[in-house]
């Protein structure tokens, strides 16, 4: 049954009425919390999404909270907190919106070091939260593509891949949406197999969600149109992140400041980054 914005009105106050019922679990300063006090927008998404059940509402909101609290995100932007050099690396691409016409955000795998790993999570749910719970739309919830791009990986280093599709899928249950997609690209065969095992954990509803791609197979999920250079061949040259840019903070800043990595997990990543960014460089200027 169809409820009108008065009755829906009506169950956001209630929804935030009970949300003492687990600030006990939460930390004080949560992000997830305010908004949902604060927007009308973001507390209708989780009463909507669990068909106006507050019960479900409420431990939706907590799963999220508390995620927010055990990755060490509050306090982080979608709009600022992306390191610079991984923009210019294209690491995180917002590309342009799949079949369906939803946002597709792409995860560039080129790192095997610690502390890499954490903030891969961190842009993902910043991108999950930025387009579910603060973009103003008219949806019941958010659906879209994650593309966890794995091109440049060796086989060797890349045994990393049930962490990550444990981390993903804790990620996604955690947020009041749905995902069209989410595409492991062109992943070496070793890791493959021990990614298929991680994703027999995966409940059914977001198994059937998930697609191993080839850059032929890609074409069937995004037109090349959507799809930036270095996938597929495609056309969407501009990251969406570029209009962010003047705002970021170099790695090194933002690791420190914000990422809370040691003082030997920065200078291992800025060494990797900037070794990348030299490549990347020497190939611009011979191709």
């Amino acid at each position: 049954m169809k409820m009108d914005r008065l009755d829906e009105q009506q169950l956001v106050e209630q929804f935030r009425a009970r949300i003492k019922e687990i600030e006990r679990d939460i930390s004080q300063s949560n992000d997830i919390l305010d908004l949902v006090r604060q927007s009308d927008h973001a507390a209708l998404k989780y009463v909507r999404y669990t068909g106006h059940n507050l019960d479900h509402a409420v431990k939706l909101l907590h799963k999220t909270a508390k995620l927010w609290d055990d990755w060490e995100l509050n306090g982080l932007s979608y709009e600022t907190d992306i390191p610079a050099e991984y923009m210019a690396l294209d690491y995180f691409f917002e590309a342009g919106v799949n079949r369906l016409g939803n946002p597709i955000g792409i995860l560039r795998r080129r790192f095997g070091i610690p502390g890499i790993d954490s903030i891969c999570k961190k842009i993902i749910a910043l991108f999950g939260k930025y387009h579910v719970l603060d973009k103003q739309d008219t949806t019941n919830s958010f659906e879209g593509t994650l593309i966890v791009d794995c091109q440049d990986c060796k086989w060797e280093n890349y045994m990393i891949g049930p962490c990550l599709v444990r981390d993903l899928l804790h990620l996604i249950q955690s947020f009041p949406s749905n995902v069209d997609h989410l595409i492991f690209h062109e992943v070496p065969w070793a890791a493959r197999t021990a990614m298929s095992w991680a994703l027999k954990l995966a409940p059914s509803s977001i198994r059937n969600s998930i697609h191993f791609t080839t850059n032929e197979t890609i074409l069937e999920f995004v037109s090349r149109e959507n799809l930036p250079p270095f996938m597929a061949n495609g056309q969407f040259t501009v990251n969406q992140l570029s209009k962010y840019a003047p705002k970021c903070l170099p790695w090194k800043d933002l690791a420190e400041k914000k990422f809370k990595l040691d003082e030997k997990k920065r200078n291992m990543a800025q060494k990797m980054l900037e070794n990348y960014l030299y490549q990347e460089s020497k190939w611009i200027m011979y191709a």
